[in-house]
């Protein structure tokens, strides 16, 4: 085996990082997932494989450090099945804690929470997860709860449903951090792949408005009036019957924009916000 994978090694092409990132390691989590390389760092060389091109290639490998209490939830093993190379180390700080990038190409630490349904009620109950919560939120630049399992989380246990619909919404507004349901360990294990192959690939805003494409003028006018806060194809419509053109809608005053119908305060204060507030 050692002889054929030797082989292997040397005989294949491979791609090369151009330059050496800064390696990653966490030592407040459990468990960390990092992409070292983004494309654009990658160049394309195809020669046989060296033991220094060999060094590179395998420090150049998605990481996982993970808690060896998470050894038998089985997503360690679906982590390495996605060529991921994952090391166990005893950790303090949330379960999985992954490098990724967001819209600006910042890249941000993730710190991840995964609770099966029936250990987040347990923690619900001796009031655990308020405090993993505030560790969480405190030391990663995004907090994340993975939920994971596919029974009824109303039903499994003789919780009153308000009590865990209360915890749900105060995570999610008090705290402030998303929470994610997975059907179990291999889907889990999916989701925080895809979450740090982002920072593999350039990231870009996607659209906020409806894959309608107008194609005459009086359609392209409609939409783009339609863009703004509030207005439907009803008002856009509206608006453009009595100011006849998209400039004079855009300048007009608020006194002027009263006198169409369906068209109130509120409407008009957000309209004149977008409009005239500085872009940051």
């Amino acid at each position: 085996m050692a002889l054929i994978l030797l082989a292997f090694f040397f005989s294949s092409p491979f791609n090369f990082p151009a330059r050496t990132p800064a390696s990653v390691y966490p030592f407040s989590a459990k468990a960390t997932i990092s992409c070292s390389v983004s494309e654009s760092d990658l160049i394309k060389v195809n020669f046989p494989i060296t033991f220094l091109n060999l060094y590179f290639y395998i420090n150049f490998m998605l990481k996982v450090y993970i808690d060896h209490r998470e050894r038998k939830s089985g997503i360690k093993k679906e982590l390495i099945k996605r060529d991921i190379d994952v090391i166990e180390k005893q950790l303090i700080t949330a379960d999985f804690v992954i490098k990724t990038k967001d819209l600006g190409g910042e890249i941000l630490t993730v710190g991840v929470e995964r609770k099966t349904i029936n250990d987040f009620l347990n923690s619900i109950a001796d009031k655990r997860i308020i405090s993993q919560l505030i560790v969480l939120k405190k030391q990663f630049d995004r907090p994340l709860l993975i939920i994971e399992g596919e029974e009824n989380i109303y039903e499994i246990r003789n919780f009153h449903p308000n009590s865990i619909r209360g915890m749900l919404s105060s995570i999610a507004i008090d705290f402030q951090i998303p929470i994610l349901y997975t059907r179990n360990h291999r889907d889990t294990a999916n989701l925080l792949a895809i979450i740090a192959k982002r920072l593999e690939k350039p990231r870009s805003l996607p659209s906020l408005l409806k894959k309608r494409k107008p194609t005459s003028l009086k359609q392209q006018q409609e939409y783009f009036i339609e863009s703004l806060p509030g207005i439907g194809p009803t008002l856009s419509k509206s608006l453009l019957k009595k100011f006849k053109t998209v400039n004079k809608i855009l300048n007009a005053t608020e006194k002027q924009l009263k006198k169409v119908d369906k068209l109130g305060p509120k409407k008009i204060a957000a309209i004149k916000k977008v409009l005239e507030k500085k872009y940051k």
